[in-house]
């Protein structure tokens, strides 16, 4: 199943920019010193959150992934004999 933003409706329908990346959109445009057309504006708005979705979603297999990980060490640690400390001896 696609992700809504690989769909033309929701960017048409149900796109609502963020107050984040109307700053961020401010500031591209500032930092370019000169009016820009609006396919420049809307691509940079479109590329901010595509890129922004992308590393949420890289940082969410990376934590699945480090939980997995996890899970797997306690696994192999809980099925180890643990070694046991014999009592001090009174001289």
């Amino acid at each position: 199943m696609p992700h809504p933003i690989d769909t033309l409706e929701f960017w048409v329908e149900d796109y609502t920019p963020t107050v984040e990346e109307l700053e961020g959109l401010y500031a591209f445009a500032l930092e370019a010193g000169k009016p820009l057309e609006l396919e420049v504006l809307s691509s940079e708005l479109i590329r901010r959150r595509v890129a922004r979705l992308t590393t949420a979603q890289a940082a969410g297999q990376a934590r699945e992934k480090a939980a997995s990980r996890d899970k797997n060490s306690e696994t192999e640690q809980t099925s180890a004999p643990v070694p046991t400390r014999q009592p001090l001896k009174a001289r």
